[in-house]
């Protein structure tokens, strides 16, 4: 293997070491799956992606390291996939600089998790980017970059999430929806996860504050509904961060509360989901015909709810789910919904401890059973509905997809659907 060339940067964490890569997504998955399978055991590697969706789809891969031979033996890791994909490694300076230039998205919004606070206490919701961009026509001109780093509790953090879990059902603090979702964030750090560094950039203000508006509107429609005024979101300007893969929780010295941190991190189903999509030149053609079945789902729940979106499309059954087709049409959140629901066949909705919080699943499905339509719900762990959810799915048959093979659950849901269209 020709020696990599591997750029040095100077930060506040101090001295980082970062290899570009660089390759098309003709139509294939954002990230290789043999070369997941090496990154996700990487140790003190932080693993940026970033997609350019138009005019020709490509993927940047930056490998970030504060020592430089972690990431020359897993260059050397990868290439011993054998070439599982056409990517193209910078061997130079100027390599470098044309893989990780964005000079021209001088705009982004970066999703910042502890900016909420009630009566003096930090608290936060479930926001990320990805399920406001991945499946958009992708028109704009706008990029998406996301950088990982694995996270694992330890005993300490293990301590003060349980400290803090406690702490909730003694003082009761906050409304009863908003505790909840602490509890629900909170639960997600006594699990492996992944620490997230999301962004999208823009070419001009426009550009952002049009994206921003789309976002707003969306959670103000649902995570908005207990409580929460605005998307966790900054507007900010070009930084260098944003071209070397700078996680900018490495030098963070803890986060604000224990909410905050989980509200962070996404889990190793949704990276896998994530890297999974493809992003081909005729993305932006949207389907004319009319939504047959609904996807109904708490936000937090975004890439399981995709993934059954993508089964049944892929079997051309059409799914109206947000934010994808609200994004893409004229209406706003409050008229897009009631349309989709009463243009549908089918209502598919799912059931988790998010979704027994949620606002808005109820009111989903208020208007499905007016329009007598039928539901199939699809529970995403070993819970019963709860609060109104109990008493609108009490006559459905649900479909569980945990504990089981995901293509035979998904199969059964698509069994379920052909059997309702007879």
């Amino acid at each position: 293997m020709e020696r990599p060339y591997l750029a040095e940067f100077d930060t506040p964490a101090g001295n980082l070491w970062v290899a570009a890569l660089q390759w098309p997504l003709a139509g294939g998955a954002l990230l290789p799956r043999e070369w997941w399978q090496v990154l996700r055991v990487a140790a003190g590697i932080d693993i940026t992606l970033r997609v350019r969706p138009i005019p020709d789809p490509v993927a940047t891969m930056l490998l970030t390291s504060d020592r430089r031979d972690s990431v020359i033996q897993l260059l050397a890791a990868l290439d011993s996939q054998g070439g599982v994909t056409p990517a193209v490694r910078a061997m130079d300076t100027a390599d470098f600089d044309a893989f990780v230039e964005l000079r021209s998205h001088t705009f982004h919004l970066r999703v910042l998790h502890d900016g909420y606070h009630r009566d003096g206490l930090h608290l936060a919701c479930d926001f990320n980017l990805f399920s406001n961009w991945i499946g958009q026509a992708y028109t704009d001109e706008v990029q998406y970059q996301i950088c990982l780093r694995a996270h694992s509790t330890d005993r300490e953090q293990e301590r003060r999430v349980r400290k803090y879990l406690a702490w909730l059902d003694l003082e009761q603090p906050f409304t009863e929806p908003v505790r909840d979702l602490q509890r629900v964030l909170s639960q997600r750090l006594l699990e492996p996860t992944w620490l997230t560094d999301e962004y999208l950039l823009f070419k001009d203000r426009q550009q952002r504050a049009l994206w921003q508006a789309r976002m707003s509107e969306h959670f103000s429609a649902t995570t908005g509904r207990i409580g929460f005024e605005e998307p966790p979101l900054e507007a900010g300007e070009y930084t260098d961060y944003l071209t070397i893969g700078y996680h900018t929780a490495r030098d963070r010295d803890g986060f604000a509360a224990v909410p905050c941190e989980a509200a962070s991190t996404i889990s190793n189903e949704e990276v896998l989901w994530l890297i999974r999509q493809t992003f081909a030149k005729d993305s932006s053609q949207q389907q004319e015909a009319a939504p047959e079945i609904f996807i109904s789902y708490a936000s937090s729940d975004f890439a399981q709810a995709d993934a059954v979106r993508h089964f049944l499309e892929s079997r051309d059954h059409r799914c109206w789910i947000a934010p994808r087709d609200i994004n893409t049409s004229a209406r706003p959140y409050t008229e897009a919904i009631p349309l989709a629901v009463k243009n549908a066949k089918i209502v598919v909705v799912l059931v988790s401890a998010a979704a027994n919080l949620s606002e808005h699943i109820p009111r989903e499905l208020d208007l499905a059973v007016e329009q007598k339509l039928p539901i199939i719900p699809i529970r995403l762990a070993d819970l019963l509905p709860a609060g109104q959810l109990e008493y609108l799915l009490r006559t459905c048959q649900w479909l569980d997809l945990f504990a089981r093979d995901r293509e035979s659950a998904l199969a059964e849901l698509e069994a379920r659907i052909y059997s309702l269209q007879k």
